[in-house]
């Protein structure tokens, strides 16, 4: 059993249909709500501007933390859950790398999905001539950052 298989396995788990349901519904949330929003916008607010309120106070504040919930505890449940991680633990593979796997596999899922939120957000806001100028790449940079560290928070949380 390789790293690889694990990895894969984890990920395919994470993708299950009910389960991208729940991220697809966060996802659209944040273009949702610029989209309601922009029905009667504020007076004096650009669309940079707005989509810096937006993505702190949904994208960062809300779905990171949420999807680094769900994929990081949901992992280590599930192999509980399923009564599998009796299989896992006796398979010749060290415990940190079986968990290492399954750690970089949540931090894909929470750090795509967090990506494709906030990438909705600034085409809805800003549109996709003001995406060069927007913080959007910035934004990428500090979602991976969310989720390495959120993602082993709720991992350690999941494991103990």
């Amino acid at each position: 059993m390789s790293d690889l298989y694990i990895y894969r396995n984890t990920l395919r788990d994470l993708l299950r249909p009910k389960k991208l349901v729940a991220v697809g519904i966060l996802v659209l949330l944040p273009m949702l709500l610029d989209l309601i929003i922009h029905i009667k916008p504020p007076r004096g607010v650009l669309g940079q501007e707005f989509y810096d309120r937006i993505e702190i106070f949904l994208v960062y504040n809300f779905v990171l933390v949420i999807l680094s919930v769900f994929f990081g505890t949901g992992v280590i449940t599930q192999e509980v859950e399923q009564k599998t991680i009796v299989y896992l633990l006796t398979r010749p593979v060290p415990r940190w790398r079986i968990l290492l796997m399954k750690y970089a596999a949540t931090v894909t899922m929470t750090t795509a999905t967090a990506w494709l939120a906030s990438i909705c957000l600034a085409l809805a806001t800003v549109g996709v001539k003001g995406l060069a100028g927007s913080g959007l790449p910035r934004d990428l940079g500090m979602l991976l950052v969310g989720a390495l560290a959120y993602g082993a928070l709720f991992l350690m949380v999941a494991t103990l």
